[in-house]
């Protein structure tokens, strides 16, 4: 029995922390100045917050590996239609309500451009390039693009699909960093995006971020985790979730300015391969409280944005510019935000994925049958 057939823990333990993370550090201005003792105290927890994003890419990488590990009957469609139920309803309801609340600013036209998981300027900043109407979305836009190239690797060949996908992420990635900008940069802020591009400016400055490396490294985890035997060694075990936590605690005494390899990206490679090896010679960190939070790490991540917005402008409504300050108004908010998640999980983002499980349970019984029909008898 291969180790893909056994529930992964460490996965789970992950999600839900990234996606905390990221909240934290869109709260943070909370705890800043809120105590004489500490006047930095926001700051200094969760500058580095959103490491979570960088996290939440190498999961993807392992997981859509894993995921796609058997190839089932449809595997094609049935792909398409499970990344598709599980992350764009969600999303376009969560944008379709910020855009007529909060974010009624933009145009019928800008609400179509940020429909489609494009950011509003690819001209601007990299890696956010101005961002989605629904702001936390333009991290989906990378994930889109890594599972249509991830597509493509797997229609070429199921069984190598990890490793042909990652040829084909770094041989766009190189091409046309060079064909636009005549030089290489595994930067995360490096942005390959030039007007000569023109109306394909969205994909090749997507596919042209060096982010699609931690892309990589997530695939890379997942035939390590899949092939490299290990012993059940408590002791090595952990050593390996001690490393991992020395890790993490880089973010309290480090500053990382950027996502990608360079900054971000290897420390959340440093907290994700040590926690994986660690499950791999035998720890288990598995736990109801990790559960939760993985399953609703998505919905918290999307919504989180629209409960702090929502809150801010009720707020302004009773005449105070700003969050209350302190850790109680800190954990009232992130409570909020938790709860809301958990409304839109079991509400919302689970009857979609329900739908698309059973449209694909449909697929795969027409396919069933129309087998059975072609048999001579």
């Amino acid at each position: 029995m291969s180790k893909t057939s056994h529930k992964i823990y460490f996965i789970e333990v992950l999600r839900g922390p990234a996606a905390l993370l990221v909240v934290a550090y869109h709260i943070t201005g909370i705890l800043m100045g809120a105590y004489s003792f500490w006047p930095g105290m926001g700051r200094d927890l969760f500058r580095n917050g959103n490491i979570g994003v960088d996290i939440f890419f190498m999961i993807s990488g392992f997981i859509i590996c894993y995921a796609t590990r058997n190839k089932e009957d449809n595997y094609r469609s049935s792909f398409i239609i499970r990344r598709f139920f599980r992350i764009y309803p969600l999303f376009i309801i969560c944008l379709t309500i910020a855009w007529l609340t909060y974010n009624s600013g933009y145009d019928y036209l800008d609400y179509l451009h940020s429909a489609t998981l494009m950011q509003n300027n690819y001209a601007g900043k990299a890696p956010f390039f101005g961002y989605n109407i629904l702001y936390p979305a333009w991290t989906i836009a990378y994930e889109v693009m890594f599972y249509f190239v991830f597509y493509f690797g797997m229609c070429i060949n199921h069984k190598y699909r990890g490793f042909i996908t990652a040829i084909l992420l770094l041989m766009a990635m190189s091409t046309i960093q060079i064909s636009f900008k005549g030089e290489l940069s595994v930067h995360g802020h490096f942005s390959s995006y030039s007007p000569d591009m023109g109306v394909f400016s969205p994909p090749l400055t997507l596919l042209g971020s060096p982010l699609m490396l931690e892309f990589i490294i997530g695939m890379g985890c997942y035939y390590l985790y899949n092939t490299l035997k290990t012993s059940k060694n408590i002791t090595v075990s952990l050593l390996f979730l001690t490393l991992s936590v020395i890790a993490i605690s880089m973010m309290y005494f480090v500053d990382l300015n950027s996502h990608g390899i360079t900054e971000k990206g290897i420390v959340a490679a440093a907290i994700f391969i040590p926690l994986m090896l660690s499950e791999m010679t035998g720890m288990k960190l598995k736990s109801k409280v990790s559960r939760f939070f993985s399953d609703i790490s998505y919905s918290l991540y999307l919504t989180h944005a629209m409960v702090l917005k929502y809150y801010t402008i009720y707020l302004k409504d009773i005449g105070i510019n700003d969050f209350p300050k302190g850790v109680l108004s800190f954990f009232s908010i992130l409570a909020v935000c938790i709860v809301v998640a958990y409304i839109v999980h079991i509400t919302v983002e689970k009857w979609f994925i329900n739908i698309g499980k059973k449209i694909i349970t449909i697929l795969s019984t027409k396919e069933n049958n129309n087998s059975l029909e072609k048999k001579p008898t």
